[in-house]
């Protein structure tokens, strides 16, 4: 979820997520690693304009562009996905592309068998439906475990400060591997830009700088590089304004006659009232800065020549090659 307020051509993409941090903004599927909370590949809902195939929805159309647009299916990997996402038909489309799947599910789900409401469960084919109650009811979907159950200690309240649970793995499973967007989100937000803006693709475009520096960190600390986030920072921006540095200076192509003419002939110091052109020096129309008008008038000349200021313009004007500031 990328924080956005405005208004404008973003507007009719903007999502009002109540249980989100931002509760306005722009909604991302974001697919990331469980392991390095490396993002591999997000897509933008876009409201009415987002492709999907209205027969199995939304988040069943998202999951598979995502990991087809990636490179991931067929590869023999499990896939985590929380209960926006989640199907049966999702689970049997990533069965048959060789790919495993678990994760928590709404029990109104279309297709979802409705004895999970009462816990009398029969297995059926190569899903597995769970519904597991401590203190509350969750319920998951997986074709990548059996109906294996583990023994964890959990906190309690009085005066056995913890009590032995019988859990399914594929619930402990879960709750491990399913933090991986939100970790890729959490690194996002430590040193985000903060400044806001009406304008959606300022804020779209520093969420992408964002994740690509957490990405080029997650490869570098891969890597055996033992910097940590805020050094690795400086070193990229370092590196940055040391290649702007090192960059060769452009000097224009110039006919050598007019050159060697501007350079080496007798100039003298005209004035013309009528007009106030810019200084072929230092005039500019960009802003400075500070936010003024880099743009320089001048009534100055050299005869025959571009306008120029009478002091500083002047002698650069006729002493060096490139002499535009």
């Amino acid at each position: 979820m990328v924080s956005y307020r405005g208004i404008g051509i973003a507007n009719f993409f903007r999502q009002y997520i109540p249980t989100k941090r931002h509760l306005f903004g722009m909604k991302n599927f974001v697919l990331t690693d469980v392991k390095t909370n490396y993002t591999y590949l997000w897509d933008v809902y876009t409201g009415g304009a987002y492709q999907f195939d209205r027969a199995v929805g939304i988040g069943h159309s998202a999951v598979i562009n995502l990991l087809r647009n990636a490179g991931l299916l067929e590869k023999g990997h499990v896939v985590y996905v929380d209960n926006f996402y989640s199907s049966p038909e999702l689970l049997r489309s990533l069965h048959r592309a060789n790919t495993g799947a678990c994760g928590k599910v709404r029990q109104n789900r279309r297709g979802m068998p409705p004895q999970l409401k009462t816990l009398k469960l029969k297995p059926t084919g190569p899903m597995l439906a769970v519904s597991f109650r401590d203190t509350g009811v969750v319920s998951v979907l997986s074709i990548e475990y059996d109906t294996t159950v583990i023994a964890k200690r959990a906190r309690c309240k009085g005066p056995n400060v913890f009590r032995t649970v019988r859990k399914p793995l594929c619930v402990e499973d879960y709750n491990i591997y399913m933090g991986g967007v939100d970790r890729a989100d959490q690194l996002c937000t430590y040193y985000e830009y903060g400044h806001r803006s009406v304008k959606w693709y300022h804020r779209f475009y520093h969420h992408v700088k964002e994740v690509a520096l957490v990405n080029a960190f997650i490869v570098y600390q891969e890597c055996g590089n033992p910097l940590n986030a805020v050094d690795f920072r400086k070193k990229v921006v370092e590196g940055l304004l040391q290649r702007g540095r090192s960059r060769d200076v452009q000097v224009p192509s110039l006919d050598m006659a007019v050159v060697s003419e501007r350079l080496v002939g007798r100039h003298f110091l005209g004035q013309n009232s009528a007009s106030k052109p810019d200084c072929k020096v230092c005039s500019s129309r960009k802003r400075t800065s500070d936010g003024k008008n880099g743009r320089k008038q001048t009534s100055f000349f050299c005869p025959d020549k571009p306008a120029l200021c009478p002091t500083t313009c002047f002698e650069l004007y006729h002493t060096k090659m490139v002499c535009k500031q």
